[in-house]
């Protein structure tokens, strides 16, 4: 009698050991399906938002492969709906139907997660360590995002100075056509008015004006100074000139 009760214990302990090792199994791949089907509803884009869902959906079908040996309530229906929801996400064309799939999966995964649980009794160790290793993916995951950020924010501090760079080059280059042509205005009134008094004296433009390759290295306020020392110049000449005119008389 005593061998038939040693033998009836040692086959309940074999068997709840079987029990607790299936349903520690699927705790692992659950809360890593959990922890993909939160990151795809996180994604900013559609591709993204498929790609971990199909990796949530790989940990739930995990899952369901070790329930044979995990006697808990409830949970494989809720997989076989979580796998029912993810299967149906590549298919869909909108992203908020996408989401609806993902976000009903998610649900039911912490259902599971709080199922298995209570189902194996987990100490307050094996809770803690659930705890930190969920706190340290989401730290990495924050991290990841924040060298994203700066990253983003590096790119668009470049294009802004390059763009402002090139807006500067363009102020420059109408600074310079603009005052060309004004120069070139007053030599040729200055010219005619030359002319009609029978002056052989020409003003010449070209030497007031430097090339534009040669001022557009220089600041906005450096080629506004040359181009009014340029201005000075020319009145100067002009006036030498009707000076000497007023001599000749």
């Amino acid at each position: 009698m005593k061998r038939i009760y040693l033998s009836l214990f040692l086959c309940c302990t074999s068997f709840f050991s079987f029990s607790q090792s299936g349903c520690s199994d699927a705790q692992a791949h659950i809360v890593y399906a959990f922890n993909n089907a939160k990151t795809s509803l996180e994604a900013n884009n559609f591709t993204h938002l498929k790609y971990y869902a199909d990796k949530s959906l790989e940990a739930f079908k995990r899952v369901q492969n070790v329930l044979s040996k995990c006697d808990c309530e409830n949970v494989e229906d809720y997989t076989y709906e979580s796998i029912e929801k993810l299967s149906k996400v590549p298919g869909t064309e909108k992203m908020h139907d996408a989401q609806y799939f993902v976000a009903k999966a998610k649900d039911y995964a912490q259902k599971i997660i709080t199922q298995l649980d209570y189902c194996t009794s987990l100490d307050v160790t094996t809770a803690t360590d659930y705890q930190i290793s969920d706190l340290e993916k989401e730290q990495l995951r924050l991290k990841q995002q924040q060298d994203n950020l700066r990253r983003q924010q590096e790119a668009l501090q470049a294009q802004l100075a390059k763009q402002k760079e090139e807006e500067l080059v363009v102020e420059k280059q109408q600074l310079i056509l603009k005052t060309n042509a004004a120069i070139t205005k007053h030599v040729q009134a200055y010219n005619d008015a030359l002319n009609a008094l029978n002056s052989k004296t020409k003003i010449k433009e070209d030497d007031l004006k430097q090339s534009e390759n040669q001022l557009i290295s220089k600041s906005v306020d450096e080629i506004k100074t040359y181009y009014l020392k340029s201005i000075k110049d020319l009145t100067t000449n002009y006036m030498n000139v009707l000076s000497t005119l007023d001599l000749e008389d």
